[in-house]
């Protein structure tokens, strides 16, 4: 199924029933968290995964900077991670102190170029300087274009190209579409010390939380089990006679 990464990481040293608190002052009509809800505790931070707002905040990174100065919470340090493999959608932003000094967002479901806001990060700079040329996936040969093309070489009329971007970072070639991704693990990797993307969370305490839709959603399966087993008890009492 792949990677399903939508995380926000800060400082807490608090109960598990103030960061319960937390978490869920976070959870409104317009601002949901998530159906499920599961933080990862560590000894001085805490990871808060399954966080839906993710989407509209990687954009818009005020949106957060708002609902930390209405939950009058503003950690020395915030940082976030998305990564959703099955639409190639990655992204990454630090806050410090409330305030957002670098969002980068890529939405492959509507196949966009990245979103950059703030100051680039130093480590940034050998992905948005890197070399890169094109090819075309969709033909056998995959021939290599520095520029994109305007037009096809195939004398097929039907032949529709497919020009996919690849940049060369450090003797790796990365495609276009995933650049985000592997910026986003690095990232995670230098300020978390291992990939949240690919590498399993060793977590001193794991906390669940469940929210109202997830729970309705619960009790109507709950429900529908229930009468099934009625209705076949039912059943079975018939088919006796």
């Amino acid at each position: 199924m792949g990677s399903r990464v939508n995380a926000i990481v800060f400082p807490f040293k608090g109960s598990d029933d103030e960061l319960k608190n937390l978490v869920t002052s976070f959870i409104n009509d317009e601002n949901p968290l998530g159906d499920e809800i599961v933080i990862f505790r560590k000894k001085d931070y805490v990871i808060v995964n399954g966080v839906d707002l993710l989407w509209k905040i990687l954009p818009k990174p005020h949106i957060l900077e708002k609902i930390f100065e209405k939950n009058n919470f503003k950690p020395t340090y915030t940082w976030l991670f998305l990564q959703y493999d099955f639409s190639d959608s990655f992204g990454y932003a630090i806050f410090e102190n409330g305030k957002n000094i670098r969002s980068v967002f890529r939405n492959g479901s509507e196949d966009l170029e990245p979103i950059f806001i703030g100051e680039t990060l130093d480590f940034e700079e050998k992905y948005l300087n890197a070399t890169y040329h094109y090819i075309d996936i969709n033909s056998d040969d995959e021939p290599v274009y520095f520029e994109l093309p305007t037009e096809t070489d195939n004398p097929d009329p039907d032949y529709e190209p497919y020009y996919m971007k690849i940049y060369s970072v450090e003797n790796e070639e990365i495609r276009g579409d995933l650049l985000v991704g592997c910026m986003m693990h690095e990232l995670s990797e230098k300020l978390l010390g291992f990939n949240i993307a690919l590498d399993n969370i060793d977590e001193d305490e794991r906390i669940v939380i469940q929210s109202a839709k997830k729970l309705e959603y619960l009790e109507q399966q709950l429900k529908q089990s229930q009468g099934n087993r009625l209705l076949s008890w039912i059943r079975s009492i018939f088919k006796g006679k």
